[in-house]
């Protein structure tokens, strides 16, 4: 198994138990026989070889490190043999192949913890090794004494010379090191005092050392003093506590020492340095000496504190484990002082109480703090509760600092949401106060001193199951989402029957359901709301919060206002509710704060229309404002406007959704109520508004516009709709000629013409007037039509404009078929109307259905086009009016799009075809699917029916050389097993061979259909390779292959290899059998190995020379060119034949 293998399992570490024990084993037995009987023959590799091979010992030790990394080294010691005999033998081949050069770190890390795991022997170390001889143990300032065992002289040295070390074997020497000098036999030698005396010389003065040099050692002695103080027992450790603390004291206040500054600036070095403080602190609370005892702690719990401020996460969470331990050994009275000094840190420099304050704008109160801080700070209070620190008393500080941490938000200067580990530290504090507390001990704290909100409450479980579902549905980062998730299950788990629902609450807020952001907001924030009605009041306040209408994510805000909408609609909450203290007292500032609340006040508005209309029994009376009261708060000062909509940018394009989004409500909200003379807005100003946010239309707010036009249109009078149409169409028109280019402001203009077209009560008219408005329209759509489809129109231009033909034909074919006497006969009484309209955009509605524009970030943005261009074929009979040279090559265009390589746009050519043919549409065969034999062959036919074949077989090549695996398996065996009946889709034969050659001359070397030409032309080869040689002259086909040979300089594998096809294909032939050999072996040595070994199969196929298996294609290009050229040259020495 790979080390790359063993790495997937870094995020669930647990999957690897069932076979761990198996795998080390069979690793660690592999290594100790290796160690015992061929240490002596390791060799190095040569370079070559060092490659592709490993050593045995080394593979064994990269695998064994990896489970180590993943596992733990502790996991993996239990399978480590203990037996003495494995001492010296293990210890001999590290020194042999460390004075070799040929150990790597893994080596030697899996080595020193092999031999760390053999130091704990029972046994004396002078009665395990056989040696006799000492080694210099390098370290000056290390004092060595004569009656060490000689093995325990080599582990030292070992040790020593690894411990500075900056690979991961430093930790492991450290660990032997402590190991070794605690073993009772060393310790009658007094081998600890002289290592803690060596480490903190060392420490004191590294002023000889480079700067590399100082934060590795430095690194390696704290480690070594960490693991000492953490492994050896009180006794021992007191004669060590204040030469210690001096010590680790001295290094950061050093300022003016050197190597102070660069222990300083490691993270690494300062969470040893905090870890050497807490075994120091706890060691010093469990002697007798009371004074000793303060002066450590007066020093060490403020740099803790400090600490918990630190950039470094390693670092914020050993000081938050540090005070939490010492928290324990603490009198109450200090461990309440120790949390009030917390949440005093917690205010910061906000100048206000921002823990305690009932109701508070977290955004502006929490701006200024410093969320590194926060994170430490709630961090210690979590661990307090995980270790059950705080008492009863100060529980409810701890729960209020964890709640309101629960809710900690900062906004960056790209307005992005941070300060998620404060949250995430706050879902661990709340798991942990759920773990470890009892639930009358937790119903002790009054709910009403740990609510943040004005959420309903009973206890303060429900206050916390409360705000965890607020995170758990709501929160922006997936990781707050499931850690809240997990602790409401735990919340819910030990305290049964103190939260509304809980278990249909802990089923519904899952861990694998909130994964998803989109699922969460949308359904399980809604479903947890049905639960209770405890739910439905907190989900709400957490919707007008920055987790909903004020957060920096736009498609954020337009889901919370949706749902904000339901929950007024389905689950009883008053529609206004919340809304109100926004717009009265005005407390947002940026037009993306109004745009949220804007559009959760149309959906609310909304649902109060749905209430008229259908009667249904809403609480919509809130204190001093109603429905139709909320007109009036768009019109203060401070609000947005339809002068915002003056502006440009980002601002402008929200604040015309938010406008349009409330105009539309309104008049929603105005078509259903009888007397309107009440409102305060007129018709004409929401017009206004309208028309000046078109100016600003995008992908995101086009919708929004869109509906607005529908919704105005919806109250407007025929007369009214057409002469709104006309004025904007004649406004395209005008911008057109005077050259304007404001493509927002035509995409949004075409698009609300579209949109109003749709509601045209053509239907309602009865008079000659009103037949002439709609002339006058559908002139004025046809008019722009003609400017607008153009070849240098944008795509969007075109589909909108081909969304507002299809509508306009649409209307005729409906007045065609109504037949009212009133209506002018000349006019409407057959397709000569169609047609006289669609003789101005003949060539451009052709175009249309060839458009194929890419864009660099949607792909093929022109199959919109061809779609928008097959609805309004539809709606156009191809007989009558039109000349048939037209009709053919429309036709042809809708054929070849029916075989084309897009799904979708196969099923819409079809339906498009099948339109085209109503009075046969009945004995049309009806096909399960558009990627089907039968289907294509039915194409087919209809195909060598048609005069002209050229779009069509364009389609028809693109499947079979383009198309996804399942769709080009599929055209070919259509065109293989075609059915030869006499006048049957044989005859497309000739024209797939034309067509072909026609493809390759115009889009090569890199056009659309070149690879798939490229690819379908060695298909033909393959299929019929007499056929093609016959159909093509030699001039052609020289051509054709001089042209290919450009083809090989792309950087596409894929077109490389069509080439090599063809060359394959057609070197089968006798005349062409020479040259094309010759360009094979020249492709031999391309660029790509890929290529070369393509190009010898393709050798081997047609010639099967033995010299191919002998060339090493994966050698460097220029060594295989030289092969190749030799090859060649043999070929011409030994002539022809």
């Amino acid at each position: 198994m790979g080390e790359s293998k063993l790495d997937e399992f870094q995020d669930s570490p647990q999957l690897l138990d069932s076979r761990l024990r198996s795998l080390a084993t069979l690793l660690l037995g592999a290594f100790a026989v290796y160690v015992k009987n061929h240490a002596h023959l390791r060799t190095g590799l040569d370079d070559d070889e060092a490659d592709l091979l490993e050593s045995l010992p080394r593979a064994v030790c990269k695998v064994l490190y990896t489970l180590c990394k993943i596992r733990g080294s502790k996991v993996i010691s239990r399978f480590l043999s203990s037996h003495p005999a494995q001492f010296e033998p293990l210890l001999d081949a590290y020194e042999l192949w460390d004075s070799q050069a040929s150990l790597v770190w893994e080596e030697r890390y899996v080595m020193i913890l092999w031999l760390s795991h053999l130091v704990l022997t029972p046994f004396g170390l002078d009665g395990v090794s056989t040696s006799a001889t000492k080694v210099d143990l390098l370290e000056p300032t290390f004092k060595a004494y004569p009656h060490l065992p000689i093995l325990a002289h080599r582990l030292l040295f070992h040790g020593l010379h690894s411990i500075f070390s900056p690979s991961a074997e430093r930790e492991v020497a450290a660990l032997l090191l402590v190991r070794l000098s605690l073993r009772p036999d060393m310790q009658r030698l007094s081998l600890p005092e002289s290592c803690i005396e060596w480490a903190l010389s060392s420490l004191s003065d590294p002023q000889h050392l480079e700067k590399t040099s100082i934060i590795h050692r430095s690194i390696g002695l704290l480690s070594y003093l960490a693991r000492f103080l953490a492994s050896s027992d009180t006794t021992l450790a007191s004669a060590f506590i204040a030469r210690t603390f001096e010590c680790i004291q001295a290094l950061p206040d050093n300022s003016s020492h050197e190597a102070a500054k660069i222990i300083s600036a490691s993270a690494v070095a300062r969470k040893l340095i905090n870890k050497i403080y807490r075994l120091l602190a706890v060691t010093s609370m469990s002697m007798n000496n009371q004074g000793a005892e303060l002066d450590i702690l007066g020093a060490v719990v403020p740099h803790f504190l400090a600490s918990t401020g630190d950039k470094d996460n390693r670092v914020r969470l050993s000081a938050s484990k540090a005070l939490s331990v010492i928290a324990q050994k603490l009198e109450a009275g200090m461990v309440e002082q120790l949390v009030d000094e917390i949440t005093d840190q917690l205010n910061g420099n906000t100048g206000f109480d921002v823990l305690w304050e009932e109701e508070s704008d977290s955004r502006m109160r929490l701006a200024n703090v410093d969320p590194f801080h926060w994170h430490g700070l709630i961090l210690t209070l979590a661990h307090l509760v995980y270790r059950r620190s705080a008492s009863l008393g100060i529980l409810w500080k701890v729960m209020k600092a964890l709640l309101r941490a629960l809710d900690f938000v900062q906004f960056s200067a790209m307005g992005r949401v941070t300060g998620s580990v404060v949250r995430d530290a706050a879902c661990f504090g709340i798991w942990s106060l759920a773990r470890n507390y009892g639930t009358r001990e937790l119903l002790r704290v009054a709910g009403s001193k740990v609510c943040i909100r004005g959420i309903p409450f009973t206890s303060c479980i429900q206050v916390m199951a409360n705000n965890l579902v607020i995170a758990a549905t709501m929160d922006p980062e997936g990781n707050i989402r499931r850690g809240a998730s997990a602790a409401l299950q735990e919340l819910v788990g030990r305290h049964p029957d103190t939260i509304s629902g809980g278990i249909d609450l802990v089923q519904i807020v899952d861990y694998h359901a909130v994964g998803l952001e989109s699922r969460a907001r949308r359904d399980v924030a809604l479903r947890a709301a049905s639960v209770n009605a405890v739910y439905v009041h907190a989900v709400a306040q957490a919707m007008l919060s920055w987790r909903g209408v004020f957060s920096p994510d736009v498609t954020i805000r337009r889901q919370t206002a949706s749902n904000i909408g339901t929950l007024a609609k389905e689950y009883g909450l008053p529609p206004l509710w919340g809304l109100k203290q926004y717009f009265d007292n005005a407390p947002v500032q940026s037009a993306t704060d109004w745009h949220g609340l804007y559009l959760a006040l149309a959906r609310v508005i909304e649902v109060d229309k749905e209430a008229i209309t259908y009667g249904s029994s809403i609480i919509v009376n809130v204190p001093g404002c109603s429905t139709h009261g909320t007109y009036h708060h768009v019109k203060k000062d401070g609000f947005l406007s339809h002068k915002d909509l003056d502006r440009s940018g980002k601002d402008a394009e929200l604040a015309a959704e938010a406008l349009c989004a409330l105009v539309s409500a309104l008049e929603k909200t105005a078509a259903g109520i009888t007397s309107c003379s009440t409102f305060p807005w007129s018709k004409s100003f929401h017009i206004e508004v309208l028309e000046a946010s078109l100016a600003h239309y995008e992908s995101g707010n086009a919708m929004t516009l869109k509906s607005t036009a529908v919704s105005i249109a919806a109250t407007l009078s025929f007369d009214d709709q057409s002469t709104l149409v006309t004025r904007w169409l004649n406004q395209i028109t005008n911008d057109l000629n005077l050259g304007i280019q404001q493509d927002r402001l035509k995409h949004g203009r075409m698009d609300a013409v579209m949109s109003t077209m749709a509601r045209l009560n053509f239907y309602k008219t009865s008079d000659i007037p009103t037949i002439a408005s709609l002339e006058r329209v559908l002139d004025s759509v046809f008019h722009v039509a003609e400017r607008l489809l153009s070849k240098d129109s944008d795509v969007t231009s075109k589909y909108l404009t081909l969304k507002s033909l299809y509508l306009a034909f649409y209307i005729i074919r409906k007045l065609c078929e109504s037949r009212r006497p009133h209506l002018p006969q000349p006019a409407f009484g057959n397709d000569h109307r169609i047609h006289i309209h669609t003789r101005h955009v003949e060539q451009a509605f052709l175009d249309c259905l060839d458009d194929h524009t890419t864009d660099a970030v949607r792909g093929d943005v022109g199959s919109l086009v061809r779609r928008a261009a097959l609805e309004v074929a539809s709606y156009i009979s191809l007989s009558g009016q039109w000349d048939q040279t037209y009709r053919d090559k429309v036709q042809d265009r809708i054929e070849g799009l029916c075989v084309g390589k897009l799904d979708k746009m196969r099923d819409c050519a079809w339906n498009c075809y099948l339109a085209q043919r109503p009075a046969k549409n009945h004995q049309m065969p009806r096909f399960q699917s558009t990627c089907s034999i039968d289907y294509f062959h039915h194409m087919m036919r209809a195909g060598s029916q048609l005069p002209s074949r050229w779009y069509f077989i364009r389609g028809f090549i693109s499947s079979a050389g383009s198309g996804d695996d399942t769709l080009m398996a599929t055209v070919r065996k259509a065109l293989i097993n075609i059915p030869w009946d006499r006048g049957g889709p044989q005859v497309l034969f000739p024209y797939f061979h034309e067509c072909v050659l026609a493809i390759l001359k115009q889009e090569l070397p890199d056009g659309r259909l070149a690879k798939a030409g490229l690819v379908f032309f060695a298909f033909l080869l393959d299929f019929d390779l007499e056929w093609c040689i016959g159909a093509w002259d030699y001039q052609t086909l020289n051509s054709l292959v001089l042209s290919i040979r450009e083809v090989l300089r792309s950087p596409d594998l894929e077109v490389c290899r069509a080439v090599v096809a063809v060359y394959s294909g057609l070197a089968r032939a006798e005349q062409w059998r020479k040259p094309l050999t010759s360009e094979l072996q020249q492709i031999l040595y391309h660029r790509y190995p890929q290529i070369r070994l393509a190009a010898a199969a393709g050798l081997w196929y047609v010639e099967s020379d033995r010299r191919l298996l002998s060339l090493d294609l994966s050698r460097p290009r220029l060594d295989v060119k030289s092969d190749v050229l030799a090859m060649r040259e043999s070929d011409r020495s030994e002539g022809p034949g």
